[in-house]
C-alpha cells in the first residue's frame, strides 16, 4: 500500500532529493517538515501517504546513513574523530586549536607527523584536529540525528552565521548553525556580539559492520580546489581494490561529492600516512611509577624537594604553576585577540610586567577589579599597570578594555600601551597619569583646600575636556563606543590636568548607525547610572546613558566646592532639584567670593548638567550639543522646560 502511494506522488518530489546526504536534509530543503507541523490541514498530502513516504525515505537512506555516520542514536559516537582544517592567512595554530577546544596546539603533533614542527606551517596547508564525535539532534528537526563534534563559539562584532561557518572552513555549514532557519534561508543577518553559537562539525565513527577492526577512526575531509574523492583517497594511501571498496562504503555518494563537501577517510591503527593513533600511555606511566618506587625513599624525597623548589621558582617568575597555563576562558580570549590582531597594542609576558613594576613594588591604588602599580617601560616611559584579579571570570572586562581603547586615539582618552595575558594572569598597561583621578581634586575633605584644590577655571576646562572625549567615543570612531561607567574615579589627569577617560571594562561597541543597544543586566556605578539602564520603561539604552552619567558628575563637581556657602542647608534636599529651584540664589551668593566671570562658568556647568540628567533619554542633549552649550554664552542657555527628575 505504501509503495503504491509513493509511486502516485513521486512526480511531485524533486529529483534532487536522491542526492541529499540524509532524510533530514530532504525534509528541511523541500518542506516535508512543514507538512508534519502541528496543523495537519496545511498539507495537501494525505497523512497516510506522509507516513509511508517517511518510512520509505528512511529505509532508502539507512545504508548510506549508517556508512556516512549521518544518523545515530543516543549514546553512539566515538572518543576520537579527526577533521582536516585548511589554514588561511592571519591564522595560527593557537587560534585554530581554540576553535576546537584544544588548549595546547602541540597536542596535535601525533596526528600531524608529516610536519617536522608545528611552529612553522605554511598558509594553504592542512592541519588535522581531533575531537569527540557524538550523536546530536538537528535544532530545526528534533526527530533527525547526526554524528558531529560540538564547539561553543563567541560571536564578535558584525559576524553572521555564514561568517562563523567560514571560520571552520567547510567542516560545518550555516544551515547547521542556525537554531531556527527562516523560509528564505537568510544566514547573513548580523548576530549580537557576545552571542554563543554552538558550532557542529560533521564526523563519522568506524563501524565494525562496514570495515575491519584495524580501521579504528575516520578523518572528515572537505574537498579543496581541484580535489576529487578518488584523488583524496589515493593521497591517503587507499589504492587496493579492498581499500577503495571500504572508502566507498563510508562514502556511498562519492561520485557526486563536489568541492567544499566532505568525504570520510578510514584510517588504520598505528602509523598511517602521517597519522598516529593515541598511544597506550597508561602502560608507560606504570613503568615510570615502578622505576620510581625502586629508586627508594631517599631518592623520592630528594626529587620531591627539587620539584617543590622548581614550582616555587616557576610561580614567582611566571605568576602561575605549570598546570595552570590555560584558564577555562583562555581559548575564548585568545580567539578574540586573534581577530583583533591588527588593532590591539603590544603583548607582554608576565615576566615583563614583573620587570616593569620591579616586582610590583609601588602600588598606586586598589579596587574591586584588582590593583594598579607604577612602573617603567624599557625606554624609560612611566606607566601604570592595572592587574585584574586572578579569577575564573569570563574575561569580558579584559576584552572590552582591549577592544575599546585600541580603537581610540584622542587627547582626552587614556592610551593603552600594552597588555599581558598569561594563564590566569591579566594586566593592562597604560600611560602614567601623575595627578591621579578627578575624585582626588574635587571630592571629599581634601578637595576644597591645600594642594588638592582646583580653581573653577581649571574645573571648567576639565568639564569641556571630558565632553570632548565622550563626543569622540560616540561620533569620532568608526565603531561607536558607549562607556557606561563615567564617574570621577575613571577620569585621570596628566601633568597639565588634561582629563583622560579611562576604565573601559563595562564599555559596549556598536555600529555608528545603531541607535539602540541590546544589553543584558545592569552596568555602571550607583549614583551615575542612567534610569533606562535599569528600567527600560524610561526609554532605550543608547549613548545618551553616558550623557546622564556626565551630567551627574558635573553637578557633583559643582556641589563639592565647599568654599561656596549660600547660607542654606541642602543636606535634606536632592541637590540637582535644589539647584534647579535656587539657581539664581546659588549663583548670586557666589559672586562676592569668586567674581562674576567665574560665576557665569558655574551657572553654565549647572544648566548643562541639569539638561544632561533628564529622565528620558530623548530629552537629553547629545555630547555634540553639550559641547556647543559649554562653548556658548551663558545668556543663550535656558533651564530645561520641566525638571523631569523632580517628579
Amino acid at each position: 500500500m505504501c509503495f503504491e502511494f509513493f509511486l502516485s506522488y513521486l512526480c511531485q518530489i524533486p529529483a534532487a532529493a536522491a542526492s541529499l546526504s540524509s532524510p533530514a536534509a530532504f525534509f528541511f530543503t523541500y518542506g516535508v517538515v512543514d507538512h508534519l507541523s502541528i496543523n495537519p490541514h496545511r498539507s495537501s498530502m494525505p497523512q497516510s501517504l506522509i507516513i509511508c513516504l517517511l518510512l520509505l525515505l528512511l529505509a532508502a537512506a539507512a545504508p548510506q546513513t549508517a556508512a556516512a555516520g549521518a544518523d545515530c542514536s543516543v549514546g553512539m559516537g566515538c572518543d576520537l574523530a579527526l577533521g582536516s582544517y585548511y589554514i588561511s592567512r592571519n591564522q595560527n595554530l593557537t587560534y585554530i586549536s581554540s576553535l576546537f577546544g584544544i588548549d595546547d596546539y602541540h597536542t596535535l603533533a601525533p596526528y600531524n607527523t608529516g610536519y617536522t614542527s608545528l611552529d612553522f606551517i605554511q598558509v594553504g596547508s592542512r592541519i588535522n584536529v581531533y575531537f569527540r564525535c557524538g550523536c546530536l539532534t538537528l535544532p530545526f528537526a528534533p526527530f533527525s540525528t547526526y554524528l558531529a563534534g560540538s564547539f561553543p563559539y563567541v560571536v564578535s562584532q558584525g559576524e553572521t552565521y555564514a561568517s562563523v561557518a567560514a571560520e571552520f572552513h567547510n567542516l560545518t555549514t550555516a544551515t547547521l548553525l542556525q537554531p531556527a532557519p527562516s523560509s528564505d534561508n537568510d544566514f547573513n543577518g548580523v548576530l549580537d556580539a557576545g552571542t554563543v553559537v554552538n558550532v557542529t562539525v560533521t564526523c563519522s565513527c568506524a563501524n565494525a559492520d562496514v570495515s575491519a577492526p584495524d580501521y579504528r577512526f575516520l578523518l572528515t575531509y572537505p574537498l579543496g580546489d581541484g580535489e576529487t574523492p578518488n584523488s583524496v583517497a589515493a593521497s591517503h594511501g587507499l589504492s587496493s581494490p579492498a581499500e577503495l571498496d571500504l572508502f566507498r562504503r563510508y562514502n556511498p555518494r562519492a561520485d557526486s561529492v563536489k568541492e567544499g563537501e566532505v568525504v570520510y577517510i578510514p584510517l588504520k591503527d598505528g602509523y598511517y600516512n602521517g597519522i598516529i593513533a593515541p598511544s597506550n600511555g597508561p602502560s608507560k606511566t606504570k613503568k615510570v611509577i615502578i622505576i620510581s618506587a625502586i629508586a627508594g625513599t631517599s631518592g623520592l624525597l630528594g626529587a620531591s624537594v627539587i620539584l617543590l623548589l622548581f614550582f616555587l621558582w616557576y610561580k614567582k617568575y611566571y605568576g602561575m604553576l605549570p598546570w595552570q597555563k590555560w584558564s577555562r576562558n583562555a581559548p575564548r580570549i585568545e580567539s578574540f585577540l586573534q581577530k583583533q590582531e591588527t588593532s590591539h597594542p603590544k603583548r607582554y609576558s608576565y615576566q615583563d610586567v614583573r620587570r616593569m613594576t620591579k616586582s610590583f613594588a609601588h602600588k598606586l591604588g586598589q579596587g574591586g577589579y584588582g590593583a594598579v602599580y607604577r612602573g617603567n617601560l624599557a625606554d624609560g616611559r612611566e606607566i601604570a599597570v592595572k592587574t585584574l584579579k586572578d579569577t575564573e571570570g569570563d574575561g569580558e572586562d579584559f576584552m572590552n578594555e582591549v577592544a575599546s581603547i585600541s580603537r581610540t586615539s584622542h587627547v582626552n582618552i587614556v592610551t593603552l600601551l600594552g597588555f599581558c595575558l598569561q594563564g590566569r594572569k591579566r594586566a593592562l598597561i597604560y600611560e602614567y597619569m601623575p595627578n591621579g583621578s578627578l575624585e582626588r581634586y574635587t571630592f571629599g575633605s581634601m578637595s576644597a583646600e591645600g594642594d588638592n584644590s582646583l580653581c573653577w577655571d581649571k574645573l571648567f576646562e576639565i568639564v569641556i575636556g571630558i565632553a570632548r572625549g565622550l563626543e569622540y567615543l560616540h561620533n569620532g570612531c568608526n565603531t561607536r563606543i558607549v562607556h557606561f561607567d563615567i564617574k570621577p574615579q575613571n577620569i585621570l589627569l596628566d601633568q597639565n590636568f588634561c582629563p583622560k577617560i579611562s576604565d573601559f571594562g563595562l564599555a559596549k561597541l556598536c555600529q555608528q548607525k545603531q541607535s539602540k543597544i541590546s544589553m543584558v543586566g545592569m552596568r555602571g556605578t550607583i549614583g551615575y547610572i542612567a534610569p533606562e539602564v535599569f528600567n527600560r520603561s524610561y526609554g532605550a539604552v543608547s549613548n545618551k546613558s553616558d550623557v546622564y552619567s556626565y551630567g551627574m558628575m558635573v553637578l557633583e563637581m559643582v556641589g563639592a566646592r565647599k568654599q561656596i556657602d549660600v547660607g542654606i542647608d541642602t543636606s535634606s534636599n536632592y541637590f540637582p532639584r535644589w539647584l534647579y529651584d535656587k539657581l539664581d540664589q546659588f549663583c548670586g551668593a557666589t559672586i562676592s567670593e569668586i567674581g562674576s566671570d567665574t560665576t557665569e562658568l558655574v551657572r553654565k556647568m549647572i544648566i548643562v548638567g541639569l539638561w544632561c540628567i533628564q529622565l528620558r533619554p530623548i530629552d537629553r542633549p547629545s555630547m555634540s550639543k553639550v559641547l556647543e552649550m559649554l562653548e556658548s554664552n551663558t545668556s543663550d542657555l535656558q533651564l530645561p522646560p520641566k525638571a523631569f527628575w523632580t517628579s
